[in-house]
């Protein structure tokens, strides 16, 4: 399986450089043993344990979101809706990246059956939203339903990025050689 979209160098070319004092980059790829450690920890489990990382990530990112996205809508300034936001496109990348469109779709679904629960199940308490007021600012009216929507909108643009922008470059920086490494004895 390879994990790294990003072409591979070849062993002897890293040999080559690495004989001209210059740092190279090496990319991992699945089935290195050596190399596999570099990859972030959730990349490395069992297919099971990956798939699980996204039920639970996408469900505790549905919930943070849910408790952040109002904080400052009362100002007009929706800063916590745009973390929120960005949390969740993260976490979605992260998932599609981790285990391709089925570990995606395990986050979306985990994602907004939480967010649609806790808005179902609190009423306007968590997540404010099918009122209109002209004493409130826009994003203290707006900001339930931009969250509602966004959650969904934001997860499905990912998901027609194509397959190259979800790639994981680990890299590692090869170790100079210095002139006593020659390889001969003196």
């Amino acid at each position: 399986m390879h994990i790294c979209a990003c072409p591979e160098i070849p062993r002897d070319a890293y040999d080559g450089a690495m004989s001209q004092n210059t740092n190279v980059t090496e990319y991992v790829t699945a089935g290195d043993d050596a190399q596999e450690s570099a990859l972030p920890w959730s990349y490395r489990q069992r297919p099971w344990l990956r798939y699980l990382i996204d039920v639970v990530s996408g469900a505790a990112l549905g919930i943070v979101g849910t408790f952040a996205h109002r904080m400052g809508a009362a100002q007009n300034i929706p800063y916590g809706l745009v973390l929120a936001l960005l949390l969740v496109a993260l976490g979605a990348w992260s998932a599609r990246s981790r285990d391709g469109v089925a570990g995606f779709a395990l986050y979306f679904i985990a994602s907004t059956t939480v967010l649609y629960f806790l808005a179902l199940r609190s009423g306007d308490v968590l997540i404010a939203a099918g009122f209109a007021s002209d004493s409130l600012p826009f994003w203290s009216q707006h900001a339930g339903y931009s969250w509602l929507f966004g959650v969904v909108v934001v997860q499905l643009l990912l998901l027609v990025f194509p397959r190259r922008f979800f790639s994981m470059p680990t890299r590692r920086v090869g170790r100079r050689k210095s002139e006593n490494d020659s390889g001969t004895d003196d």
